[in-house]
């Protein structure tokens, strides 16, 4: 059994689909009897900090839902709650970003100050704001779930075929709106569609050890 923090806050847009999203990581967590611990409207600084340092319950998997840019990941109402300052905290763990460029400069920093592995996206995660149900939306919503769906598996498999698992679902789907590009009639929107999957594939990283497993 492993020990998740999730973080997922809502309070725009973005964060009310990405709220949503997390839901599948708690109906996981369940499933697979991890111990669980969420942070949501209150999912401020300290109180991440408090469930990063606990030493009762320190989590082993890490994975949070929201905004970030390339220094920080952002909390509720926007606050950074965890940026270069306090990334240490994240010593030991497996981190899942689904936020914007977290992979760029906090991931690096989280690798090196201990983190086994971080997820995240090298540039803008893209989702379509106006059209939460939107097939884009559902697509991207699989492609991050997988991940943890993977790690989260009793069978303990390892970052790299998560990671494996999340690009499939881009990689399969980006050339399915291909098709219906050149279809007859074609899809009004899938040069579009295809175009962000393939954005999404290309800026989802994995740094760290590859092989690290829950």
């Amino acid at each position: 059994m492993a020990r998740v923090l999730l973080i997922r806050p809502i309070y725009d847009r973005e964060t009310s689909m990405t709220h949503g999203w997390a839901q599948s990581v708690v109906q996981m967590a369940a499933k697979w009897q991890h111990d669980l611990v969420q942070l949501t409207t209150d999912a401020h600084r300290g109180n991440v900090q408090r469930a990063l340092s606990s030493r009762n319950n320190p989590p082993d998997y890490v994975i949070m839902y929201g905004h970030g840019e390339d220094e920080h990941f952002s909390g509720q109402d926007g606050g950074a709650v965890l940026d270069l300052a306090n990334v240490g905290l994240l010593e030991g763990t497996i981190v899942c970003a689904v936020a914007c460029w977290t992979a760029t400069m906090l991931g690096r920093e989280a690798v090196r100050s201990g983190s086994r592995a971080y997820f995240g996206y090298t540039a803008q995660l893209w989702l379509a704001v106006n059209a939460p149900e939107a097939p884009f939306n559902r697509i991207t919503r699989r492609a991050t779930a997988a991940i943890s769906k993977v790690l989260l598996n009793p069978q303990r498999f390892s970052c790299r075929y998560a990671l494996a698992s999340a690009l499939e679902i881009y990689g399969l789907t980006h050339r399915d709106y291909l098709a219906k590009a050149r279809g007859k009639p074609p899809h009004p929107n899938a040069v579009q569609i295809a175009a962000r999957l393939a954005r999404n594939q290309v800026n989802l990283r994995l740094l760290g050890n590859d092989e690290e497993t829950l």
